[in-house]
């Protein structure tokens, strides 16, 4: 069974603690701010940052999301 987006972000974060937007823009999602914010009205606290990269065409930087209340799974 395919996973719904809002469930596979909140997935990676129990597994994680953490998601970037380049993993979820892979995956084909690309609101993932509308899904943190979902979210966090759930009860979730999740803080945003930059973050630095190196990718085949140079330095650069991505967001990421960082747990640091997670529900129970319902």
């Amino acid at each position: 069974m395919k996973l719904t987006q809002t469930k596979w972000v909140a997935q990676q974060l129990r597994a994680n603690g953490s998601i970037t937007r380049n993993e979820c823009l892979r995956e084909y999602i690309s609101r993932l701010a509308s899904i943190i914010n979902r979210l966090e009205n759930d009860g979730w606290i999740i803080r945003g940052e930059y973050v630095p990269v190196i990718t085949k065409f140079g330095k650069g930087k991505d967001y990421k999301y960082t747990a640091f209340n997670i529900p129970a799974e319902v």
